[in-house]
């Protein structure tokens, strides 16, 4: 009996293709994550749900952890195909942080203590709370960039609020409303 040509196939949770690309593990697992970021909405609801470190402890159990099984090996795909995962883990964030989505990702990160998924997926066992004091000074240096008054448009209504009220000086924790 000859064996069977399939154009995919799964094998322990990883579903792999002729050409090794990845492509429908990662928008199947896309279509997981999203799924799971519903129950997050439930949870982290801005009026009358938990705080930060309640609701990214299920964002870790539901979400990150579907998306660091199997990384060492889906990790080999083209970045262009890896950024399919990005918005998922930016929007799962953003939701437990209450930002908005105007939000830049890496302000993001450095709130909720969880490298990107670039770091995890090059090294996916180190947790998180081992994350490299340099990388977290790295990243902080670049919200404080992203936050600084010189990068408002000059006719910004925020620059505006910002002049009247004086506050130059304040720190990203006070613009964040963290």
């Amino acid at each position: 009996m000859p064996i069977p040509v399939v154009a995919k196939t799964k094998f322990l949770g990883l579903i792999f293709d002729r050409e090794l690309s990845f492509v429908p593990h990662l928008q199947h697992l896309k279509e997981k994550c999203l799924k799971a970021i519903n129950l997050l909405r439930v949870v982290a609801h801005t009026s009358w749900g938990a705080n930060q470190q309640t609701v990214l402890h299920p964002y870790r159990l539901l979400i990150r952890s579907k998306l660091d099984y199997g990384c060492i090996i889906y990790g080999s795909a083209r970045p262009s195909y890896l950024k399919i995962l990005d918005p998922v883990h930016n929007h799962a964030l953003r939701l437990c942080l209450g930002a908005f989505r105007t939000s830049p990702a890496i302000s993001l990160y450095v709130e909720a203590t969880e490298p990107p998924l670039a770091f995890r997926r090059f090294s996916p066992y180190q947790p998180s709370s081992n994350w490299s004091y340099e990388t977290h000074q790295f990243l902080s240096s670049k919200r404080r960039e992203s936050t600084r008054m010189s990068n408002l448009p000059f006719s910004s209504p925020c620059q505006a609020h910002f002049d009247r009220l004086h506050l130059f000086q304040c720190s990203t924790s006070v613009i964040f409303w963290s």
